[in-house]
């Protein structure tokens, strides 16, 4: 058995061959291309025989060369950097080479010896989808909150005239008119013909209400400013049908597969679609736990003698991907099934935890919840869910 460790990097990746003895036999580095692959696949036919390969998670870099080799090597590990790192330090370490790493993730093959670890896709397009969505979603609420920031420059006081500022009738007024003095020199009726094309349900109370904050606004003008904030404005309604089109996409392809989660009063289908993407293959794990420490939601916790902490954030391993589609799944089954809200006023309100720590406690019991479902393959029950 050979051990083989590859230290990722963007054009090329340096590659450590060991024995059993832990004698380095070979290194070399290979190009990130399908030449790069042959030239590895050369180097190894040398080495007649098995192997197990191990590589860092390294962001975007390794999925290229990840695919490839899982062609053509069955034994091929995913690594997190943090384990790499810990055993740099306990192997006594203090430079840093791509060599180097090379040799130790190796080295971390052979002591662990690692395998194939990589938990199979089952709903790959469902997951893309849903990630992809959530990007948008992230994009869409920086772009809200540089407009609320550019806002609160030119005109303070305009975010009170509506109850949501990114009404359709709010956001068209914004297109045409940003700076007070300019809004301050209009009519009421002017201002409303403006609102109304987009909305039927603005009255004249909107229109008085923006007329009486320009004409005693604080606000200060900034050249092109206004400009930026138009921009902004329509990156925002573009992302807005883009997540709309996911949306239709991800409904789609999901009403296909059995959901488990559809009875489960407060779970948004997004959601269900992520959860059950972002999963997998639920066979793969063999007990709750092991599901639950994918998630990443296990705590933190120190003891030492009379020691022990009593404020522990989360691991924070795993899927973040799916970490977010728990913690908001719970949020909304907060808002509409009695049994979760039930358990957040215990937690927030009895416990006088915070409201993040008491939704991350419902994520929690609903992570249990979904790993029940997944692994019995059955539809939820709400008389059993108190159990």
């Amino acid at each position: 058995m050979k051990y083989i460790g590859i230290d990722v990097a963007k054009d090329s990746h340096m590659v450590c061959i060991l024995n059993e003895k832990k004698e380095k036999l070979q290194t070399f580095k290979i190009k990130n291309s399908n030449l790069g692959i042959l030239e590895f696949q050369k180097k190894l036919s040398k080495h007649d025989t098995e192997f197990r390969i191990g590589m860092e998670s390294s962001g975007v870099y390794h999925h290229c060369i990840l695919h490839h080799l899982q062609q053509k090597y069955k034994n091929v590990a995913v690594i997190n950097p943090q384990r790499t790192k810990a055993h740099r330090k306990s192997l006594g370490f203090e430079f840093k080479t791509d060599k180097i790493d090379s040799y130790i993730i190796s080295d971390y093959v052979k002591e662990r010896a690692l395998s194939n670890n990589i938990l199979p896709d089952k709903y790959p397009l469902i997951k893309q989808l849903c990630r992809t969505r959530t990007k948008l979603i992230r994009q869409k609420t920086r772009l809200k909150n540089r407009i609320k920031g550019d806002m609160h420059i030119l005109f303070p006081e305009y975010a009170k005239c509506f109850s949501d500022m990114f009404c359709n009738a709010s956001l068209s007024f914004l297109k045409q008119f940003t700076n007070p003095k300019k809004v301050s020199k209009l009519t009421e009726q002017k201002i409303r013909d403006i609102l109304i094309k987009t909305s039927k349900t603005v009255s004249y109370n909107h229109a008085k209400k923006i007329l009486l904050a320009a004409k005693d606004s604080f606000g200060i003008s900034k050249q092109g400013m206004d400009i930026e904030i138009k921009f902004a404005i329509e990156n925002l309604q573009l992302l807005e049908k883009q997540i709309a089109i996911l949306e239709y996409k991800i409904d789609y392809h999901f009403e296909k597969l059995f959901n488990p989660l559809a009875d489960v009063k407060g779970m948004n289908k997004i959601y269900a679609a992520g959860i059950i993407a972002e999963s997998g293959d639920i066979d793969y794990f063999k007990n709750r736990d092991q599901y639950y420490n994918f998630t990443g939601f296990v705590p933190r916790f120190a003891q030492s003698g009379n020691f022990e902490s009593k404020f522990n954030h989360m691991n924070k391993c795993g899927s973040s991907y799916l970490r977010h589609y728990f913690f908001q799944a719970a949020i909304s089954m907060k808002r509409f099934n009695p049994y979760f809200m039930k358990l957040f006023i215990k937690k927030h309100v009895v416990e006088k935890k915070s409201k993040d720590e008491a939704h991350v406690y419902c994520a929690k019991k609903l992570c249990h919840i979904v790993f029940k479902l997944l692994k019995s393959k059955t539809r939820f029950c709400p008389d059993k869910l108190a159990q």
